[in-house]
């Protein structure tokens, strides 16, 4: 396979990825990502720079495997999570996409923006930032999120970045 066949293949799995989200599939959302997968949203030290270290800096989210995006979902999809009862309504719109490869990764940059729908308060808000996936294997081996808004709703989640 050509390295431009590898990135294409790479950008349809984020696209993939995001419709999962959006159609509350989660299994297959879930069958995305590798067993020792990284899921990470660093938070904002200051006006300049993000966290750099989940292990001792404060992130918006961490996960380090796929064990801990399970547990989520499972607490998602069983009415544990008061938060998510009842689940927002999603659009994730991805865009410049654009990859590198480094062996049998293939790193992917792109911008994106999440409008979601609170059916509890009857609003609409948006996340948006940028997105670094590397795909090994077919699979998500690492997806950093980078949250760029100054004010957070009150609900950051799988689901809503």
């Amino acid at each position: 396979m050509s390295d431009d066949q590898r990135i294409a293949q790479a950008i349809d799995t984020i696209y993939r990825e995001a419709d999962l989200l959006d159609r509350r599939q989660w299994q297959d959302w879930l069958a995305l990502y590798a067993p020792d997968c990284t899921y990470w949203a660093p938070s904002w030290i200051d006006e300049d720079r993000m966290s750099a270290d989940p292990m001792r800096e404060i992130s918006l989210i961490y996960y380090a495997g796929r064990e801990g995006l399970e547990d989520r979902v499972q607490r998602i999809t069983s009415g544990r999570s008061l938060a998510s009862d009842p689940l927002p309504r999603t659009i994730h719109a991805i865009s410049n996409a654009r990859g590198t490869i480094s062996g049998e990764d293939v790193t992917i940059a792109s911008n994106w923006a999440v409008d979601s729908y609170d059916l509890r308060n009857d609003r609409v808000t948006r996340l948006f930032g940028r997105y670094e996936h590397v795909i090994r294997r077919g699979v998500i081996a690492a997806k950093r999120i980078e949250v760029m808004n100054a004010r957070l709703p009150s609900i950051i989640d799988i689901y809503s970045i």
